[in-house]
This record gives C-alpha cells, structure tokens and sequence, in this order.
C-alpha cells in the first residue's frame, strides 16, 4: 500500500483546483460541499454548463497557470489535461509541504480522490490506484446499494441513546449493540 487512506479535515484549508472543464468540474464537485475556501483558476472559463459550478465558497480567478501564485494554498488540484499544467507542477512553488493532485498522474500526487459513498456520518471511500476506475466505481454502487438512506437516521438515534445506556460490563454492551 502506497497511501494512506485518511480522512481530512478541510474546513480550515485553502484549496486550489486549476481547469476549467469536466474534470475540474468533477474535482470541485467532490469537494465544494466540505470545503470553507476554493480558488478555481481557469483560462478561459468553460462554457460548458455542465461545468458551471455556483458556489458561495468558490472564488474564482481568470488566469493563465504559469501566472498563478499558490504560496497560501494547502491543497492544490491539477485538473486539466494540459502540458504548462505538467511543466508548472514541477516548479518550485509545488514542491513546497502541501498535498498535490494531478489528474492522470498518479506517480506526481502526494493525495488522489477516491470512490466516496457518503451516508453521513458513515464515509467509505474505495480506490485501485488508477488501476481500474469502473471496477472501482461498480463497487461503489454495489456497496452503495447495500446501505440505506436514512443510515444517519438510524445512527443519530443508537448515538442518543448510547449515552443514556449504563451497562456496567463490557460484555452486556457489546451484546446489545450487535443485538440492535
């Protein structure tokens, strides 16, 4: 295993995704909703609507790559199948402590996206490293499937009650919650 798979808190984090296509659409599409600060740096903006992506935490910025400056960044996604994107990732700039995606370069990434199934709060993330994203995205589906909407339901009521439950030995505890 060559990641580990980690689950970040990007509440406070400063993320930079640079494209302005479907792929970025798709990066931004994964992230705007966890997200406080998202720079989306494209020359031109896409026209296509499907990459329109309206947000009140996307700032963004029409400029070309090699003009950009990504000093506050803590995140940065390279979302565009474009050579001065290549070029750029190897600048110094990049090479400073921040986590870097490049899409369709998986050996440059220091993090890459997987699958997500989010049943908040049950997060499963599922990745083949590039290796096979429809086989990866058919089991998703199949997990997906498998777990129910209301999940969060379900789990706030068992949590309400976890705190309200004083069974003494950890023997009666643990019958009781693979009883329920």
């Amino acid at each position: 295993m060559k990641y580990l798979p980690i689950f970040l808190r990007t509440v406070s984090l400063n993320i930079y995704v640079i494209g302005g296509g479907l792929i970025a659409a798709s990066k931004l599409k994964a992230i705007k909703a966890i997200c406080f600060s998202i720079t989306l740096i494209t020359n031109p903006i896409c026209s296509n609507p499907k990459v329109r992506v309206s947000c009140s935490n996307i700032c963004w910025l029409i400029k070309r790559p090699e003009d950009i400056s990504l000093n506050n960044s803590c995140l940065v996604v390279l979302a565009k199948n474009d050579i001065i994107l290549y070029k750029l990732a190897n600048k110094p700039i990049l090479n400073n402590p921040r986590l870097l995606n490049i899409v369709d370069s998986i050996k440059s990434c220091s993090f890459i996206y997987p699958s997500i199934i989010n049943r908040c709060p049950i997060i499963i993330s599922i990745c083949s490293f590039n290796r096979s994203p429809t086989i990866t995205k058919h089991i998703r589906n199949k997990l997906k499937s498998t777990i129910p909407l209301v999940t969060n339901l379900i789990i706030d009521k068992l949590s309400s009650w976890r705190t309200k439950l004083t069974i003494k030995k950890d023997n009666n505890k643990k019958a009781f919650w693979v009883f329920i």
